[in-house]
């Protein structure tokens, strides 16, 4: 999901850029290793903050854990 949304963010960058080339006639350029990079901490981010909730809640026995909502 991380991933998907680091996608979409990366193709509204695009957008983004393509439209101020137009508009404003700036000279833009996209490169691998900026998708890559985007990709990369995308996912790095929606593992870390998905993982510490997910194995404190794993942790928890199951009657507290519902207790808590």
């Amino acid at each position: 999901m991380a991933f998907l949304g680091g996608m979409m963010g990366f193709l509204v960058g695009v957008v983004v850029l393509y439209l101020a080339e137009l508009t404003f006639g700036w000279a833009t350029a996209m490169s691998p290793f900026m998708l890559i990079l985007a990709m990369v901490t995308s996912a790095t981010t929606g593992a870390i903050f998905g993982y510490f909730p997910a194995r404190k809640a794993a942790n928890l026995d199951p009657v507290v854990g519902l207790k808590m909502e």
